[in-house]
């Protein structure tokens, strides 16, 4: 089993200084879970579902998917992205 059997080829991918009521309203549209963040064309962290949930005000708790994207305003994703990701390349072994 290898990363290139469930890696896509084309990804949706946000910038740092995007807004994080952004890139929620794409995963949210995309049903995904996790975007790649890009600055000028390299990986500089991973934003997940996770990471928004817990920027999410106290009030919205564990209902985040019922929060107002205005809960998020003037947060960007830069703000809550890991930047410590890992990596791997099509022929790395997943076991």
């Amino acid at each position: 089993m290898y990363v290139k059997d469930y890696m896509q080829a084309v990804i949706m991918t946000v910038s740092p200084n995007d807004m994080l009521s952004t890139a929620r309203h794409i995963m949210d549209d995309l049903f995904i879970r996790h975007l790649p963040v890009l600055h000028e064309g390299r990986l500089v962290g991973l934003l997940s579902d996770r990471d928004i949930r817990q920027a999410a005000p106290a009030n919205h708790g564990s209902h985040i998917a019922h929060a107002s994207y205005d809960a998020f305003h003037g947060l960007h994703v830069s703000d809550v992205m890991n930047s410590a990701g890992l990596h791997g390349i099509p022929r790395d072994c997943l076991a």
